[in-house]
C-alpha cells in the first residue's frame, strides 16, 4: 500500500519519475488523502490509480479535548478580536497574503483592537516580519513554534483562523488542511483557500470559507473582508456542536479504515 498527501506528487514526477512508476506498477493499492490529490495524481502521471481509496487525515477527538490548555507566549487583550494561523512557514500558505489583508483592514479603521497571531516556523518568516512592518509586536505576534496545549489556547481564544493556500503558479499544493479541521472543532471561523484538498476539508463545515487565493489581488480583497466581517460580528459565529458533529462523521479514523478494509 502506497499513501500520497500531495506535493510530493509533484517532486517525485519531476525528479524521480520511474521511482513513481514503480509504486504505481507494484502497489496493491494507492491511498490518497483527498480526492484532490488523486486528482493530481492522474494530471502529473498520466496514469489512472485504478484500485485506489481516499484515506482523508483523522483527527483524535479524545486527545484534543484531553489537552491541557498552556499560556501563549504573548498576553493577548481581553476584550480583542484574535485572528490566527498555525502552519510551517512557507509560500504556498499564503499567509503573505493575509499580513497584507489584516494591515489593510487596519489602516481602514476596521479592526479596533484586533490581532492576528502568526504560530509557526519556516523559510517565510523574515518576509512576514517585513510585510507586518510596525504593525509586528503591536497587533501582529509571531510566536514561533508553540506545543499542543499552546496551540489548543490559541484556537480556544481565536475568532478567526487564516489559512489562504494557493498553488504557487501550479508547483506546490495542498493536499487536505487538518490544522484548518482543528480549528473549525474549537468554534473558529475558518477562511482557506479553493486550491487542493482544502476545499473537502473545511467545505462542508459551517462557519468556513474558501477564497480565490490563485489571484493575489483577489485573495487579499476576500481575506480583507473576511477579517472585517469577523470583527464586526456582522457574520453569525460558528455552531460549534454541527462543526464538531460534521467533523466526527467525515474523519474518524477507525470508521475510514473501516470502511476501507471491508472494501479488500
Amino acid at each position: 500500500w502506497v499513501l500520497f498527501h500531495g506535493v510530493e506528487i509533484i517532486q517525485l514526477q519531476d525528479r524521480y519519475p520511474d521511482l513513481l512508476a514503480r509504486a504505481h506498477e507494484q502497489a496493491d493499492r494507492l491511498f490518497f488523502n483527498s480526492r484532490a490529490t488523486r486528482e493530481l495524481y492522474r494530471e502529473k502521471t498520466g496514469r489512472e490509480p485504478l484500485s485506489s481509496e481516499i484515506l482523508h487525515p483523522s483527527v483524535d477527538f479524545e486527545r484534543l479535548e484531553a489537552l491541557e490548555s498552556e499560556p501563549l507566549p504573548v498576553d493577548l487583550p481581553d476584550q480583542a478580536v484574535v485572528f490566527s494561523s498555525v502552519c510551517r512557514l512557507v509560500e504556498r500558505k499564503g499567509l503573505h497574503r493575509a499580513v497584507r489583508a489584516f494591515r489593510e483592514a487596519k489602516e481602514r479603521g476596521e479592526l479596533g483592537n484586533a490581532v492576528y497571531c502568526i504560530a509557526g516556523k519556516g523559510p517565510e518568516m523574515e518576509r512576514l516580519r517585513e510585510l507586518a512592518g510596525d504593525e509586528a509586536g503591536g497587533s501582529i505576534f509571531f510566536l514561533g513554534y508553540v506545543a499542543e496545549g499552546q496551540k489548543k489556547t490559541l484556537h480556544s481564544r481565536s475568532d478567526g483562523f487564516l489559512h489562504p493556500n494557493y498553488s504557487r503558479d501550479d508547483t506546490d499544493f495542498e493536499g487536505f488542511g487538518i490544522s484548518l479541521v482543528e480549528a473549525a472543532w474549537f468554534g473558529c471561523a475558518v477562511l482557506g483557500g479553493k486550491q487542493g484538498g482544502v476545499p473537502e476539508a473545511i467545505g462542508p463545515l459551517t462557519g468556513c470559507e474558501l477564497a480565490d487565493t490563485e489571484d493575489a489581488d483577489r485573495a487579499v480583497t476576500q481575506i480583507r473582508q473576511f477579517i472585517e466581517e469577523c470583527t464586526a460580528g456582522t457574520d453569525p459565529a460558528p455552531e460549534r456542536s454541527e462543526a464538531r458533529r460534521l467533523i466526527n462523521d467525515r474523519l474518524d479514523l477507525k470508521a475510514q479504515l473501516g470502511n476501507t478494509l471491508l472494501k479488500r
